[in-house]
């Protein structure tokens, strides 16, 4: 975008010259602040593991092993079924649609067993409360 101001200013052969040293520039800054961004992160995802806060509560993590069981079926079935279309209709310019829908149903099938498994330990937990309350 720089290198842009510079068209009335200089001749083609210097602008030629300078857009390769704006793009490496461009590029450098993006590294930078990527490296910021990943270093700051690293560290607040060490805080929320050993403070066991947002996706590391003992709940999220049991969540995501029951969720792992059924992602794997999934998208083994979902590349079945792909491959299975593409080699029978040979239409590869368009089966390639599986993938991003797949990916949409992917995030409401995970949503829907979350949800459903956290009203089952909801559910257990109360019991276990009204349990332990009645014993005493």
């Amino acid at each position: 975008m720089t290198g842009s101001l510079f068209i009335g200013s200089l001749s083609n052969s210097r602008i030629d010259d300078l857009m390769p040293g704006l793009s490496t520039a461009t590029i450098f800054l993006i590294g930078i602040g990527v490296f910021f961004l990943v270093k700051t992160n690293i560290a607040r995802d060490s805080f929320n593991i050993i403070l066991q806060i947002e996706d590391y509560t003992t709940e999220k993590k049991a969540s995501k092993k029951i969720i792992e069981k059924y992602a794997t079926i999934y998208w083994m079935t979902i590349s079945f079924i792909y491959l299975a279309y593409s080699f029978i209709s040979k239409n590869w310019s368009q089966s390639w649609i599986i993938w991003p829908l797949a990916g949409i149903a992917y995030v409401i099938l995970e949503a829907i067993l979350s949800f459903q498994f956290q009203n089952n330990t909801s559910k257990k937990e109360a019991l276990c409360s009204e349990n332990y309350s009645a014993t005493l």
